[in-house]
């Protein structure tokens, strides 16, 4: 291996370790994983077209998942982990009257409340898991199997005071005998789980350009959901133990699994063009043995998908719901509730009768029985160019489109610029991801043989900026890597 190479792989390591390290909870399935001509499954997430384009003929994901975290009502500030690393006092202070007043030397808090809030607070977090996921090529068909976890909290319109009593308690003495007022009020938490069979087809090919276009069918099984739409909600703290709900108008329903479980399905459909590098396709081929599932003696390399100078692919994901047969609730109420014990208990079957109930009693309420929830569809748009040999230039655009159910799931929007460095046996990339067209992210990941780790919030690791969120995720992607 050339010492230049040898030296900018010790560097990558060390970067994309400290931001394995240090990065807090936080994301979806993964941006800039997914980009490369190596992602396998990873890269069907966002299109199943571009399985197609993949040069390794089969990979086998053993492990991956990632966690994501952004919202505008509470941030970190900044903080140099390269710092704390090398023996500095890093302060972590909050704006926060009662942390102010705590003594607990200089860590008191790691958190700051905004003190005048000038929008309404929004918080979003998922998490995915992807435990087992194949995918293999056979000339220019391409076929993917795949199992996933995957988790979503979103809350949006929280009132200025009730995000202070969520960071400081209901007990909160300034706020004592005040109105607190939320509008619009969404709250959704959905844990699901899906099996998805990938076929992806190049049904186009000339020495110039090539299409493809591929689809996903996914069962999804409901294994928890929690929806909460408000018009109006509004509450006081009673001075001494009391929360009065003075005004609850709008939507409840949840499930907790079990026996009142979601079953949905679900497809993600994607097409793919393909500008080709006509001067790579001329290259000769390496002989080698045995490759994939082209069983015959030692000879020419089987053929590889074709290496491009750029593409371009569009695709319309999680296009599905999920159906509950469980209860919703409509509600158009008032309720007092009581601050010494707890407003309902997780740990019971019916947690939430001692939250409905107050609310049952107090005045017009519907309960019906079943529901549905669309999954998190997105529009998505991916462009991946070559600026050099092994130099790349990525750009993807996700906007959420809810379109079925009575609720639905909201994913996370984002624009992303990339630079990438890639080698079959590696690849780095350095992203910069605008969340929510609101929150600027720079990122890293890589990927090193079958091993991938990344984070989107690379940045707030070395304090360039008071961090509202932060996610990390990382796969194990096994393929033929040393053959190539």
């Amino acid at each position: 291996m050339k010492p230049s190479i040898s030296t900018f792989l010790k560097v990558a390591m060390v970067c994309a370790f400290l931001s394995a390290g240090f990065s807090q909870s936080g994301a979806q399935n993964p941006i800039m994983l997914a980009s490369g001509r190596y992602a396998g499954n990873f890269g069907i997430q966002l299109n199943p077209s571009t399985l197609a384009f993949d040069r390794p003929f089969w990979s086998f994901q053993l492990a991956g998942g990632g966690v994501g975290f952004q919202n505008n009502a509470f941030s970190m500030k900044g903080l140099n982990f390269a710092g704390l690393l090398l023996g500095t006092n890093q302060f972590i202070q909050s704006d926060n009257e009662r942390a102010r007043l705590r003594n607990n030397g200089i860590l008191e808090a790691d958190a700051f409340i905004q003190a005048h809030i000038d929008q309404p607070g929004r918080l979003q977090q998922s998490a995915f898991v992807m435990p087992l996921a194949a995918t293999f090529q056979w000339g220019k068909h391409g076929f993917g199997l795949s199992t996933q976890v995957r988790q979503q909290l979103y809350a949006n319109n929280l009132g200025a005071r009730m995000v202070r009593h969520i960071w400081e308690g209901f007990l909160y003495e300034p706020l004592i005998d005040s109105l607190s007022s939320s509008r619009n009020l969404d709250f959704q938490f959905d844990a699901w789980t899906e099996i998805g069979a990938t076929y992806s087809y190049r049904f186009y090919q000339s020495w110039t350009k090539s299409m493809s276009f591929g689809i996903t069918a996914k069962v999804l099984n409901g294994l928890q959901t929690l929806q909460l739409a408000l018009d109006e909600f509004d509450y006081s703290v009673n001075f001494p133990d009391s929360v009065r709900a003075s005004k609850v108008v709008g939507r409840y329903a949840r499930s907790l699994g079990q026996d009142d479980g979601g079953v949905g399905f679900a497809v993600d459909l994607g097409y793919t063009y393909v500008k080709i590098d006509t001067y790579t396709s001329r290259r000769p081929k390496k002989r080698r043995s045995t490759r994939s599932f082209n069983f015959r003696r030692i000879g020419p390399a089987r053929k590889e998908s074709p290496d491009y100078l750029w593409k371009l692919g569009v695709s319309v994901l999680d296009l599905g719901l999920i159906r509950y047969n469980s209860t919703q609730y409509a509600i158009n109420s008032q309720g007092t509730y009581n601050t010494t014990t707890k407003f309902f208990d997780l740990s019971q079957r019916n947690y939430d009768a001692g939250l409905m109930d107050p609310l049952l009693a107090g005045g017009p309420a519907i309960v019906a029985n079943g529901f549905s929830v669309g999954a998190p569809t997105a529009l998505s748009v991916q462009f991946d160019g070559k600026i050099y040999e092994q130099f790349y230039f990525y750009a993807g655009w996700v906007q959420r489109l809810p379109i079925f159910g009575e609720y639905s799931m909201r994913r996370t929007n984002y624009l992303t610029a990339a630079a990438r460095f890639e080698l079959a046996k590696m690849e780095l990339n350095i992203p910069m991801t605008l969340m929510e067209y609101e929150w600027l992210n720079i990122g890293l990941s890589a990927r090193f043989g079958p091993v991938m780790l990344g984070t989107d919030g690379f940045g707030s690791l070395f304090g360039l900026h008071r961090s509202s969120g932060a996610d990390f995720y990382f796969g194990i992607n096994f393929f033929e890597f040393w053959n190539l």
